[in-house]
């Protein structure tokens, strides 16, 4: 959390035009109902790094996991480090919830 903290202190700014590769902007803007209005926003980096191995889960099973799931797994698991808990060789659970959200099934432009 180094980085985080000096980015603060520094008055970094996160915020960035939405990235062709993350989805097209220009079929979502308007101002209308199930419409984006900004063409800008603060999004994750390294989206797709996931070491399948660490969580015990296939390569095949983690490309069909969503993103959404596969963050949440990373998260819970540096939770546990943050925590100071040992959790290799134990029976260590993590409880944790996310909302499903799909942007695509919103609307089909």
């Amino acid at each position: 959390y180094k980085e985080f903290f000096e980015f603060l202190l520094n008055k970094g700014e996160s915020y960035e035009t939405v990235l062709p590769e993350r989805f097209n902007i220009d079929a979502w803007k308007g101002h209308k109902l199930r419409q984006i209005v900004t063409q800008k926003g603060s999004f994750l980096k390294n989206l797709y790094q996931f070491d399948h191995v660490e969580f015990g889960i296939t390569v095949a099973d983690a490309r069909a996991m969503a993103l959404s799931t596969r963050k949440l797994v990373e998260h819970s698991l540096l939770s546990l480090l943050n925590a100071g808990i040992e959790y290799r060789g134990r029976n260590v659970g993590c409880y944790m919830s996310g909302v499903a959200f799909d942007i695509q099934s919103m609307a089909d432009p």
